[in-house]
């Protein structure tokens, strides 16, 4: 029986990708050549925070120390770039968010995302999905600590607690707590050797028949 199901957000329920992009490239734009290397290490680490991926920026590729506060006053520029775009319909992924009222009751939902924890509560209220999740987890920390907040915070059965995401850092914070997961809306998860859900509609019938 499936007692809890945890959700990644950018991807899954939130079409963020080209908008992180171009924050990105926003707050790196002082240095187009180092930002274009960048872009792989971005694209390839969706489950890695902004703040370590600023950090990464400037300690591998400018070759030079930041401090948490400049982290900080760099991440709270991405953040406001990018709550102005993510609080916009026409970036939610209508097969996932469509069926949240319907999961909603039938099991407990909870995010579990890399992206800002503040900003994750303002871009679902903004498109007043709130009321659909028992709690809504963010950055700072790695994917796998997000993770560990729900168990901490609540008294689920590892085995019995699913999660769906888009990358591969999902996959692995999935594994090392030894709880099911479903790839979804992902070209390399679906290549993995992993369950892969072509849709949201599975995963309702996934719950309907575990719960």
């Amino acid at each position: 029986m499936i007692s809890a199901l945890l959700l990644d957000f950018d991807g899954v329920l939130i079409d963020s990708d080209p908008v992180k992009d171009a924050a990105f490239e926003y707050i790196f734009r002082e240095y187009p050549n180092q930002f274009q290397d960048f872009l792989p290490f971005h694209r390839e680490n969706g489950g890695v925070s902004r703040y370590e991926k600023i950090r990464y920026f400037h300690e591998k590729l400018l070759g030079e120390s930041i401090d948490e506060k400049k982290v900080n006053e760099v991440a709270q520029e991405f953040s406001d770039y990018v709550l102005e775009q993510l609080c916009q319909p026409r970036y939610l992924i209508e097969d996932s968010c469509s069926r949240l009222p319907i999961i909603s009751k039938i099991i407990p939902i909870h995010i579990v995302s890399a992206s800002d924890e503040i900003e994750l509560k303002k871009i679902c209220e903004a498109h007043k999905i709130s009321p659909y999740f028992r709690s809504i987890h963010g950055s700072p920390g790695t994917k796998s600590e997000i993770v560990g907040r729900v168990f901490e915070q609540n008294s689920y059965s590892k085995k019995n607690t699913v999660l769906v995401g888009d990358s591969i850092n999902d996959f692995l914070a999935a594994r090392e707590h030894g709880i099911k997961f479903f790839g979804y809306n992902s070209s390399r998860l679906e290549a993995e050797n992993c369950d892969y859900l072509s849709g949201f509609s599975e995963l309702c019938e996934f719950l309907e028949s575990n719960s």
